[in-house]
């Protein structure tokens, strides 16, 4: 299973990223923003996303999840 992280808090993200390898979940990796989110999406097309409601920019975390919902059909999962 491929996982983006979408956070803006460094820390946050770094440690979620720690926990889902160690539980040997493919990590594609993580961006801070809203605009990011869905163009890294389109790119990597992950299985699952782990998503911040609030972020950095423009776009909100529940903004964004609206956009890859409707564009991918994605699965988002707030934390």
């Amino acid at each position: 299973m491929k996982i983006l992280i979408i956070e803006d808090e460094w820390i946050i993200a770094h440690d979620l990223k720690l926990m889902l390898k160690t539980l040997g979940y493919n990590v594609l990796c993580s961006v801070d923003n809203g605009q990011d989110a869905v163009k890294i999406t389109e790119q990597l097309k992950p299985d699952i996303i782990f998503m911040d409601i609030k972020l950095k920019g423009e776009i909100s975390g529940i903004d964004a999840a609206e956009v890859i919902l409707q564009r991918f059909g994605k699965s988002v999962i707030y934390i």
